[in-house]
């Protein structure tokens, strides 16, 4: 955006909001965007987390500033009715126009007391001859200024960076070791034994241990590769702004669909030509569900028995979200449907049939098939969003639907196979399998039930209200859906 001179004239001709009004001859020669000058949309300070003493003192200069930048009252009167001079006036305010490590402006924020606004930039090294007291404040950063090898070796060291390809590095290395190149490379380039840093007590590895924190801030996604592709791949694929915290309020205007392998085992149960009965055990199974972001509501859902699950199932799973969803006939002992136990599609007449706008789901193949996506255009005309494999970030909804659909049902089962190789969960899960006849019959009645219960059970996420309540409360406030029908006529 550009910059203005701050000069009365621009104030008068409207360049600047009346709210921001600065015509300070003080601070006539400063480039200032005219945005910076509006407090209102400064930083806010947390006074509640100062001190009495700090609390006070920040409110005067606070008072202080807001006279001086919203009013056109007279620096003097500013004075006698704050208390301050007017020199710190006019050096508080140009503290708050200061830019932090992100680019914002600073604010109220410079008003704290004993707030650093920049960082301390020293000229000269330590004194060795000072005996008594050595003060060494800025030195490391003087001493990496100076010596821009030193510098280079400490960052490439830390994130792992290598010059060529035949370069052997530690893969993830340590503050000590990290301390012990940093010390090599200083008498490489020939600092003194009576210079800094070896005039210090630890070396400046307190220094050092603080300079690689900040690294972590500044180069987050190389320093998340530190513990593993998981990290890094969630480092990578999250950030700030409206992309990842969109506000979805009308059901359907965005789904989630993923795929969970269910962690549990299953008896497959079948007769040979002679009439043997043999069992067999399955631990891969897999369930695909559709969630509306706006109400939390499961759509719909497929259960796959194989190893990976195709596009066939992708489609199955589509299907069962638009058409209304029926309830099973129950034949485990004790398991029954509670009266808010439903779908969207059956609870909802708006719902049945109905179809979504946007699609959101990761770059498995199964997903990218061609028939896929010619359904999801051609036949419900929805939008399309692929995000990133194994990035639960990016589908927060549908991945938190799947842990509790874990632990309020697969997991309670005995033949569970727990969330991981060390789980006490897994014990024996293939023999229980086989000793209590779990079915895949059985694990469709049950993950139908558990889905239904949860679709009418109060979800935190909506102000403890259930996915269906919202549903059918935003429908009822004339938030329309529309079918496929429908959808295809107006196209």
């Amino acid at each position: 955006m550009e910059k203005y001179s701050l000069t009365y004239p621009k104030v008068i001709s409207g360049l600047i909001p009346r709210c921001g009004l600065m015509s300070r001859r003080s601070l006539e020669n400063l480039n200032i965007n005219p945005e910076l000058l509006d407090t209102s949309l400064w930083p806010t300070v947390l006074i509640e987390n100062l001190t009495p003493e700090h609390r006070i003192l920040f409110l005067k200069r606070k008072k202080a500033i807001d006279l001086y930048i919203s009013t056109e009252m007279k620096v003097k009167d500013i004075e006698t009715e704050t208390g301050l001079r007017r020199d710190e006036i006019h050096r508080f305010v140009k503290r708050c126009l200061e830019k932090d490590e992100l680019g914002e402006v600073m604010g109220y924020r410079a008003l704290i007391p004993y707030k650093r606004v920049k960082d301390y930039s020293r000229k000269n090294f330590p004194d060795y001859n000072e005996k008594v007291f050595k003060n060494y404040t800025g030195a490391f950063g003087l001493l990496l200024d100076t010596y821009p090898t030193l510098k280079e070796l400490i960052i490439d060291s830390y994130l792992n960076r290598k010059k060529n390809k035949y370069e052997i590095i530690d893969p993830v290395i340590n503050i000590r070791n990290l301390h012990k190149k940093f010390i090599k490379e200083c008498r490489v380039l020939g600092i003194k034994m009576n210079e800094y840093p070896f005039n210090t007590k630890t070396l400046a590895k307190k220094s050092l241990e603080r300079y690689v924190k900040n690294l972590s801030k500044s180069h987050f996604v190389e320093v998340a590769k530190r513990n593993g592709d998981q990290a890094a791949m969630v480092a990578k694929n999250t950030g700030i702004g409206n992309k990842n915290n969109p506000m979805f309020v009308r059901p359907l205007e965005r789904v989630e669909f993923d795929g969970h392998r269910i962690d549990t085992s299953i008896a497959i149960i079948f007769k040979t030509p002679e009439g043997d009965e043999v069992v067999e055990v399955m631990n891969r199974i897999w369930i695909l569900s559709i969630v509306d972001v706006a109400t939390r509501a499961i759509l719909g859902y497929h259960l796959c028995l194989n190893k990976e699950y195709s596009s066939h199932d992708v489609l199955m799973c589509i299907r069962n979200a638009i058409f209304p969803w029926k309830k099973k006939s129950l034949t485990i002992v004790g398991l029954n449907y509670s009266e808010k136990a439903n779908f969207p599609s059956t609870l909802i007449p708006e719902a049945s049939y109905g179809v979504w706008d946007e699609f959101c789901y990761d770059n498995a193949k199964a997903n990218l098939a061609k028939i896929v996506k010619e359904k999801l255009v051609d036949l419900i005309d929805c939008s399309i969003n692929m995000g990133p494999v194994a990035a639960p970030v990016r589908r927060p909804i549908i991945e938190r639907f799947f842990r509790t659909l874990e632990q309020n049902g697969f997991h309670r089962l005995p033949s569970t196979t727990g969330s991981n190789p060390q789980d006490p969960k897994r014990k024996n899960s293939e023999e229980n399998a086989i000793k209590y006849r779990i079915t895949s019959e059985h694990l469709e009645e049950l993950t139908d039930v558990l889905i239904a219960e949860y679709n009418g059970t109060p979800h935190e996420g909506n102000n403890n209200l259930s996915p269906l309540e919202v549903f059918e409360q935003r429908v009822a406030r004339g938030m329309t859906i529309l079918p496929t029908a429908s959808r295809r006529k107006k196209k």
